[in-house]
């Protein structure tokens, strides 16, 4: 299988974005998981970088983070969740 990004744009997500990397948990070593976060003034952030997930920045907006996580993206196929809660909350194998 090649390696596949996942990239999840947020804004202001602290109340789920934890719950959401640790449904990706299983898969990470496969997974590359990108946050872009839109400029968040809560926890989300932090939230993610306790989950050793990688998070940048970019402009607020759900096409432009995910275009932005597409530009570090280190592999050849992205997916995305356009907001945390549509991730699944339950493991992935």
């Amino acid at each position: 299988m090649e390696p596949v990004s996942v990239i999840i744009p947020t804004l202001n997500e602290a109340r789920s974005v934890g719950s959401t990397l640790d449904s990706l948990a299983d898969v990470r070593g496969r997974v590359q998981v990108i946050i872009v976060d839109g400029g968040s003034d809560d926890d989300t952030r932090e939230i993610v970088n306790a989950h050793h997930a990688i998070v940048i920045t970019a402009k607020r907006g759900p096409g432009v983070q995910m275009y932005g996580g597409a530009c570090v993206a280190q592999v050849t196929y992205c997916g995305s969740c356009t907001q945390t809660r549509l991730c699944p909350q339950t493991p992935l194998n």
